[in-house]
């Protein structure tokens, strides 16, 4: 289990839902596909902290409040590849 990278994907869907945005229309301005917004809220991937910085600022996150968990998550994610390439 992915702690941080759900926690990432929990705050982007939740915040997302409270601003009343549909997940299309996010990734529409993300540039990206539904299916790849999916798995970031879902905490099966992690975005590019580019990508990352454009989320927070189109859902009015502090970015720098939550940069320790993008980092976290992304660590967390390259171990558990890293895991599995062993």
């Amino acid at each position: 289990m992915l702690d941080k990278a759900d926690e990432l994907g929990r705050l982007i869907r939740s915040t997302r839902l409270a601003k009343g945005i549909r997940q299309i229309d996010l990734a529409q301005y993300l540039g990206i596909c539904k299916s790849q917004m999916w798995h970031y809220e879902a905490g099966m991937a992690v975005p590019k902290v580019s990508t990352f910085r454009d989320i927070c600022e189109r859902l009015n996150l502090d970015f720098d409040k939550h940069a320790r968990l993008w980092v976290d998550a992304k660590l967390e994610m390259e171990d558990d590849i890293n895991a599995r390439k062993a």
